[in-house]
């Protein structure tokens, strides 16, 4: 069986241990799985590049913040002045 979930074992093989019925539906298995890796990798892929689009976003977004308040603080703040120490 380890051969087997390593796909390490011929459709013969798996007929000759377990029968043609059991051998088709591996087959058909590793066929499916075939065809779904590759859309499961493209969708991970779009998956990452949107979580990235979001991130420049949150982050453009965070730094107009700031920029805002210190430019806001400077119009309040600025002109004042603190005492020195003697």
């Amino acid at each position: 069986m380890e051969k087997l979930n390593k796909g390490q074992v011929t459709w013969t093989e798996l007929r000759k241990q377990y029968g043609s019925h059991v051998a088709s539906a591996i087959a058909k298995i590793r066929k499916l799985n075939a065809n779904l890796i590759p859309r499961c990798s493209k969708v991970d892929a779009q998956d990452r590049a949107d979580l990235l689009r979001i991130d420049q976003k949150r982050k453009h977004a965070l730094t107009e913040v700031a920029a805002n308040y210190i430019k806001i603080y400077k119009q309040n703040c600025g002109g004042m002045k603190t005492k020195s120490a003697a």
